[in-house]
Order: structure tokens, then sequence, then C-alpha cells
């Protein structure tokens, strides 16, 4: 007998198995660690420059000036989640510009 729920399991399985071993995966879940971690470097030394001078913030019209007060506007947001806050994907820059929209720029 043929059984459609139990064909696209097996298929859904079969292609989980295949990403899994995917090498380009491992490769990319590390370079996510990296980039978290990275992140959070960035974080911390940002926090430490804050205590130390908050005057010494860059431009008012930099590109990443505009970008942190994204994110810190981003954080004050119920949906957000850190992941979210910086463009480095499709769906996180997809989550941004969803965001922005939601604040009204």
């Amino acid at each position: 007998s043929f059984d459609p729920n139990r064909q696209s399991f097996a298929m859904l399985a079969g292609f989980v198995r295949s990403m899994a071993e995917h090498p380009k995966r491992v490769k990319l879940v590390k370079r996510h660690k990296r980039h978290a971690l990275q992140l959070r470097a960035e974080r911390e030394e940002m926090r430490d420059g804050e205590e130390t001078a908050a005057s010494a913030s860059p431009a008012e019209g930099s590109e990443w000036h505009g970008v942190k007060d994204l994110i810190d506007r981003c954080k004050k947001h119920p949906r957000f989640s850190t992941n979210y806050a910086l463009p480095s994907c499709e769906r996180g820059w997809r989550r941004v510009q969803r965001l922005r929209s939601d604040y009204g720029q």
C-alpha cells in the first residue's frame, strides 16, 4: 500500500540526514559561532567605550551610528531577538526592515 505521509517523511528524513552531513553546513555553523563570539566581543568593547567616554561616539551622520541606533531601538522591541539585530543574513535583514517599518521610518 502507498502511504503518502510515510513517503514524504522518508524523503524529509533523507534530506535532513544529507543536510547534517553537508560539509558547507558544518562550516556555516562554525562561522555563525565565530560571528556570535565576535559580536559579543564588540558589544563588550562598546559597553566599555560607553562607560569611559560617552562623548566620543561616532558622528551622527555615519552609517554605523544609524545601525547602532537601530539595534538599540530593536532591543526595546518585543519581537526582538539578538540574532536578528544585525543584517548578517537575508532573513536578519528582512527582520531589520520589518522593525524599521514598525517604527515608521
